[in-house]
């Protein structure tokens, strides 16, 4: 019974989450979560092994603002690179081009479209570009590519510095910048870019038969990250400490992937799911994946009703589980999610997801993505729950493309 879990039987690892707060795939904070989520796998699951996967890892280590001789703080975005940028700063609508403005740039409503902006900045003349979200007390993270269109092909930093800043700082300035109309900044970061190893982690549930079922999460995040991925990390352990004493037929995967926000060694401009793209890779070359029946991937869960966007041959896998409250979505979008991984690999998935709620969206990738605005004890519970309904009902005669149309 999933509503028999206590929050205290996965409490320690958002504890471990929050001391850590952000994850990088490839340093010292990954190899934390690692060895904590192994620790508390290993009495639950028949097996454990991690896999090492090749990553460029970004470390931002210092941001500043200089005005006169007031410094504000800031956060680089990835992958900008250490700099030191001086020039006039000024709003967006304000920018001469050609003239090497700093700009103070309001996060597109659709904050995926970032990169573009930042382009469209820098081929005004821009010399830096500093993000803020004007009416909210929250800071965002997402990365900046070069070229800025999604592509798996290689690519580069930014071709200029971009940072970001919380209400405060952006009040600040913008008072300063009302009241004298040419301010003289100077934009500093010092940030480094490296070949590393990240490592995605592997736990197994044996069952009887032959079959393959894969439920993935990812522990690399931004901030805090309690809704985008503690709670897939908490699903993962409830999951398992339920599985464990029931008998089933098909063998179970549970996977948390490194590098899912970003770690291309190629610093490829859709910079999402390096890891599940690696791990799939090997598997699919040492012929591993030949008896999956399919994956489900938790990715970015902020509330208690999901949507669950599952590949149509999977529908009556999913019609048998879903909870009340809880939304599917045959084919859907499956943009930044590792589920687009397994499609593309040609293995059914379904993504467990919030981020269709606007709600989700607000908090997606921002400080506000913690465990006041986040109940990830509650939500592990629930989705653990689906997964395991799920789960024990997995027939292969049960996935098929027949009378779909």
């Amino acid at each position: 019974n999933p509503s028999a879990i206590k929050n205290n039987d996965i409490a320690v690892l958002n504890k471990s989450g929050r001391a850590l707060s952000e994850v990088i795939a490839g340093t010292r904070s990954e190899s934390k979560i690692i060895r904590g989520l192994r620790s508390q796998l290993s009495d639950h699951v028949d097996w454990i092994d991690v896999l090492k996967t090749p990553v460029k890892t970004w470390i931002p280590e210092e941001c500043s603002i200089t005005i006169d001789t007031e410094d504000f703080e800031c956060t680089p975005i990835p992958y900008s690179l250490t700099s030191e940028t001086e020039g006039y700063l000024v709003f967006e609508e304000n920018i001469q081009p050609g003239a090497g403005n700093i700009v103070l740039m309001r996060y597109p409503e659709n904050y995926f479209a970032t990169s573009i902006r930042v382009h469209e900045a820098f081929r005004k003349g821009v010399s830096a570009v500093i993000l803020f979200e004007k009416d909210e007390h929250v800071t965002r993270k997402i990365a900046v590519t070069d070229p800025p269109y999604p592509s798996n092909m290689p690519g580069n930093p930014p071709p200029i510095p971009v940072v970001t800043i919380d209400q405060e700082v952006f009040r600040a300035l913008e008072r300063r910048l009302r009241i004298s109309g040419g301010l003289k900044a100077t934009v500093k970061v010092e940030a480094t870019l490296k070949d590393s190893i990240g490592y995605t982690l592997i736990a197994g549930i044996n069952g009887s038969g032959e079959s393959e079922v894969h439920v993935t999460t990812h522990h690399d995040h931004w901030f805090q990250g309690e809704g985008d991925s503690i709670v897939g990390l908490k699903t993962l352990l409830a999951l398992a400490k339920q599985l464990r004493t029931v008998e089933n037929k098909v063998n179970i995967l549970l996977v948390s992937f490194t590098a899912k926000e970003l770690g291309s060694p190629y610093l490829s401009p859709y910079h999402w799911s390096w890891g599940s793209k690696y791990f799939l890779q090997v598997m699919r070359n040492k012929a591993l994946l030949d008896n999956t029946l399919y994956s489900i991937v938790i990715d970015s869960v902020h509330v208690n009703t999901p949507t669950v966007y599952y590949h149509p041959s999977l529908y009556k896998v999913v019609g048998g589980s879903l909870k009340p409250g809880w939304n599917a979505v045959p084919g859907g979008n499956h943009y930044s999610l590792d589920s687009l991984t397994y499609l593309r690999e040609g293995v059914p998935s379904m993504a467990v997801t919030t981020l269709n709620n606007e709600y989700s969206w607000k908090i997606h990738y921002s400080s506000l993505d913690n465990p006041i605005n986040v109940s990830s004890d509650s939500i592990a519970v629930e989705l653990s729950g689906f997964l395991v309904k799920t789960i024990l009902a997995s027939k292969s005669e049960e996935i098929t493309v027949n009378n779909l149309w």
